[in-house]
């Protein structure tokens, strides 16, 4: 069966010889569904981890650039009283982008990392949802 729930479902409506075999069933087929389960779960908060972890050094950047060009524009016009030369302007314009695509990927990486949460909040109905968003991913029960 495709879908993990309905294969839970399947094994209690069954009819079987006794309560042990029926018992015996329900475990072997839960136990399957949550070794599937398990084992998705993990490659979740895997994945979540490393994007946490990027967006961690994405953060540490835009707070390089953010240092960068406040001290870079704070020094060039300490140098020079009221003018703001074309270097200057260059260099400002290019640590402002660079900040901006910093915050961009933080931002991005907010939003993954929510994504990642709601999935773990209830990781059965994750799976559950996987395998009927993509019928064709093997299951094996």
């Amino acid at each position: 069966m495709t879908d993990l729930h309905n294969a839970r479902l399947a094994a209690r409506l069954a009819e079987y010889p006794n309560s042990t075999t029926e018992a015996e069933a329900v475990k072997r087929v839960d136990e399957a569904v949550f070794d599937k389960v398990r084992t998705l779960e993990s490659g979740m908060v895997r994945q979540a981890t490393e994007w946490i972890a990027d967006a961690d050094l994405d953060a540490q950047a835009a707070d390089a650039l953010t240092d960068a060009l406040r001290d870079n524009v704070r020094r060039a016009a300490d140098r020079s009283t009221a003018v703001v030369d074309r270097d200057l302007a260059q260099r400002y314009e290019r640590l402002k982008r660079d900040a901006e695509r910093a915050l961009a990927a933080v931002e991005r990486a907010e939003r993954e990392a929510a994504f990642h949460a709601a999935k773990l909040r209830d990781p059965y109905k994750a799976t559950v949802e996987l395998f009927k968003k993509f019928p064709g991913l093997p299951v094996s029960l």
